[in-house]
């Protein structure tokens, strides 16, 4: 896989998992590379490379209503039956995890 980086392909590079979920440097790791993202988006913005769409309400809401109907079985802010045990979440891919 490569990605583009200012309109230049980068160098092939191999996708591999290293962290996993539930490692303690997770939240961290998450949050780091969000910043990184979040300045390289506004740069890019900046300099007219990209533009900025405003997402009506009515959208953003449906797909609120549409995550928690897939992740929680609800619709509400009742108490949902998830659709997967949390176990199985947890688990290692090659012992049936996701």
């Amino acid at each position: 896989m490569s990605i583009l980086v200012y309109g230049v392909e980068s160098c092939l590079f191999k996708l591999e998992r290293w962290l996993r979920q539930g490692d303690p440097l997770s939240p961290f790791i998450f949050v780091l590379v969000a910043e990184i993202l979040n300045k390289m988006l506004a740069g890019l913005e900046e300099v007219g490379r990209i533009k900025v769409v405003e997402i009506p309400e009515k959208i953003v809401e449906r797909i609120i209503s549409l995550q928690q109907r897939f992740f929680q079985g609800k619709v509400d802010d009742s108490r949902g039956i998830p659709t997967v045990k949390w176990e199985i979440v947890q688990k290692p891919k090659k012992n049936e995890g996701l």
